[in-house]
């Protein structure tokens, strides 16, 4: 089996395609405690800030993507847990796609299924690629799951105004994720948002990222399951092209540092700024990060389009021998 490395934005993923081992094909469910176990022996999870595990069959253009965190720990404390989406984790897969084979279709689209829903991936350009992430949700009652009974509780319908006990030296947050609306069960990537003060710099974004951060991620009597972290700062806005330029740094949960971008935290970014009086007929949002530029349009159904660069970190794939992948494999267990 090979191992591939990409980047999107400077997140680096490995790409680990289980058809390659003759696993999850078809529609049958992930056992996710037996492919974590996989996972956490593959030489390279510490080369990179996420795993990108991908089931079904290019043949068929069924693709599933799921999100491994090696180095994340669980309310119970074992190592591994699953993220619920990766925006710029879809963008890597999609030039995997591309590179090996050619799955798009003649208008550059090709659909992916993620635990947020069936989404729409497109390829603007070689190297470059749009996802439409669906739209935000702040409604308490999807975001259930993430938060505790206490916060649930002195919350209104929606989490857009949080005050959070030690933490209010920097006023109210937002929690929200984005997902496909369709799906009956809502359901993505939790990211708590607050803004700093305009024209702050990356360099101090990422400080206070980091330093804030390690403190509230793992407040599990808050977010039993953990949440993302993002601060963001404008540095610019158009009012004539109606597009808002900010900073913005992500501290990961799961990762439990500031990567150099999160696709989904800027989606949640831009969302949460588009709330905003100021900014409420506003329909683009350009976010620097310490990877690189990401860009977020919303249309006039508030669905947002997420995109960035992304590329093949290794034309040398990384080839276990087919002993080790006999030791290691899933299969070897079921």
């Amino acid at each position: 089996m090979n191992s591939y490395f990409y980047e999107a934005t400077g997140n680096r993923f490995m790409i680990v395609p289980l058809w390659e081992l003759d696993l999850y094909q078809n529609r049958q469910p992930i056992d996710y405690q037996i492919v974590s176990l996989f996972l956490l022996q593959l030489p390279g999870k510490d080369l990179v800030d996420s795993m990108l595990v991908l089931s079904g069959h290019p043949s068929s253009k069924n693709i599933h993507m799921d999100v491994f965190e090696p180095r994340g720990v669980s309310p119970d404390g074992q190592t591994g847990t699953w993220s619920t989406m990766c925006g710029n984790g879809i963008r890597a897969i999609g030039q995997f796609l591309d590179e090996h084979f050619q799955l798009f279709s003649r208008d550059n689209t090709l659909e992916i299924h993620t635990r947020s829903g069936l989404l729409a991936l497109k390829k603007e350009r070689p190297g470059y690629f749009s996802i439409h992430m669906g739209k935000a949700t702040f409604r308490k009652e999807d975001l259930r799951r993430y938060i505790s009974e206490e916060l649930f509780a002195q919350s209104s319908s929606t989490l857009t105004d949080i005050l959070l006990t030690g933490y209010a030296e920097l006023g109210r947050w937002t929690l929200g994720f984005t997902c496909n609306p369709d799906i009956v069960e809502k359901d993505g990537e939790p990211h708590l948002v607050q803004a700093i003060s305009a024209g702050t710099s990356l360099e101090r974004l990422q400080f206070l990222a980091g330093s804030l951060g390690a403190r509230l991620i793992r407040e599990r009597l808050l977010f039993p399951r953990e949440v993302n972290l993002n601060l963001y700062a404008i540095s610019n806005i158009d009012s004539a092209n109606k597009c808002v330029d900010i900073n913005l740094c992500t501290f990961e949960r799961g990762i439990y540092y500031v990567t150099a971008s999160c696709g989904t935290g800027s989606t949640m970014t831009a969302a949460t700024i588009f709330r905003q009086k100021e900014f409420h007929h506003y329909k683009q949002v350009n976010i620097l990060t310490i990877g690189g530029q990401i860009t977020v349009r919303r249309d006039l159904r508030d669905h947002l389009t997420m995109s960035g660069v992304a590329k093949n970190l290794s034309r040398n794939d990384m080839v276990f021998t087919r002993d080790k992948i006999e030791e290691i494999s899933p299969k070897a267990v079921l």
